[in-house]
C-alpha cells in the first residue's frame, strides 16, 4: 500500500479499500449482469450497468468485466442525451433510496467504489471546458455515493489479499515472496519523490498502487549490492556527445546482472 499522506482519515480509507479491491472484479464478473447480485435488476448491479457499459462499433456491450472503466479524454458518454438523463435517474434512484445499504460484503463495496472514484476523476478532467454543466451534475451525486460507500476500519482489515489467494492456486506465472521482508525481491524507492513511475500514478490518479520490483538471480544480498553500484553512481546523466549541448545522456552503468 502507498504511504503518501492523505487529508482526512475517510480519503486513506477509501484509498485503502480501493486499492485492495482493484483485483476483485474478475472474481465477481463471471457473469457480466450479475456482478453485484444474482438478481440482474438488484439496484447495484442496474447503476453499474447504467454507468459503465459500453457498446463497441460492433455492436457488442463491453466494460462490466474490465479492471478499469472505459472511458478517456473524448469520451461523452454520459455527458450528452439520453445516456446523460439515464446516470442522473440512476444516482438520483441510488441515493434517495439508500441502495448502499442493501449490499454489505466489504470486497463488493470496495469494488463499486473504486470503479465510480475512476468515473468521478474522469468527470472532473475538464471542469472549465466542455459540457461543465453536466459533468457538474455527475460529479455533485458520484461523490453522494462515493462518500456513503465508505469502508469501516474493521471492513478494511477483512479484505482478502489477493496476492496470498493467487499464491495458494499456484499460478504458474506468478513470482513467489513478492512482499516477503527480507526476500529476494526488492522494493525499489526513491527517498522524497513522487513515485517511481509517476506517469503511471498520474494516469490512475492515485486508485492504484504501482511499485517496481528487483530480484537478482544470485539472492538479495547480490541485489542489494548492485543497486548500491548504481546508486554510488554520479552524476546519472551527462551532456550528450552531439552537437546540442541541452541534450543528456546516462552516465555509464555497470552492467545489469544475467538472468
Amino acid at each position: 500500500m502507498s504511504n503518501s499522506q492523505t487529508n482526512g482519515n475517510s480519503r486513506l480509507k477509501c484509498i485503502v479499500a480501493l486499492v485492495v479491491g482493484l483485483v476483485a472484479q474478475i472474481a465477481f464478473a463471471q457473469n457480466s449482469d450479475t456482478v453485484y447480485d444474482s438478481n440482474p435488476n438488484h439496484p447495484w448491479n442496474l447503476l453499474n450497468k447504467t454507468l459503465f457499459e459500453r457498446t463497441g462499433l460492433d455492436g457488442k456491450q463491453y466494460g462490466l468485466n474490465t479492471l478499469d472503466i472505459l472511458y478517456w479524454a473524448r469520451t461523452t458518454n454520459l455527458l450528452t442525451g439520453l445516456s446523460h438523463q439515464q446516470a442522473l435517474n440512476a444516482l438520483d434512484d441510488f441515493i434517495h433510496s439508500h441502495d448502499e445499504r442493501l449490499i454489505h460484503d466489504p470486497l463488493k463495496k470496495a469494488l463499486l467504489q473504486r470503479d465510480l472514484w475512476a468515473l468521478f476523476d474522469w468527470a472532473a478532467l475538464y471542469p472549465g471546458g466542455q459540457h461543465k454543466i453536466e459533468r457538474t451534475e455527475l460529479l455533485k451525486r458520484l461523490a453522494i455515493v462515493i462518500q456513503r460507500l465508505e469502508l469501516t476500519t474493521n471492513e478494511i482489515a477483512s479484505l482478502p489479499d489477493n496476492y496470498s489467494l493467487a499464491e495458494k492456486n499456484n499460478l504458474t506465472d506468478l513470482p513467489r515472496g513478492l512482499f516477503d521482508t527480507n526476500g529476494d525481491w526488492i522494493n525499489i524507492r526513491i527517498p522524497n519523490a513522487f513515485g517511481l513511475v509517476p506517469a503511471h500514478d498520474l494516469t490512475f490518479g492515485g486508485r492504484s498502487v504501482f511499485m517496481v520490483l528487483f530480484h537478482d538471480a544470485d539472492g538479495r544480498k547480490a541485489g542489494l549490492d548492485y543497486l548500491k553500484q548504481l546508486a554510488a553512481v554520479n552524476p546519472m546523466n551527462l551532456p550528450s556527445r552531439d552537437t546540442n549541448p541541452d541534450e543528456m545522456m546516462f552516465n555509464r552503468f555497470p552492467p545489469f546482472p544475467a538472468n
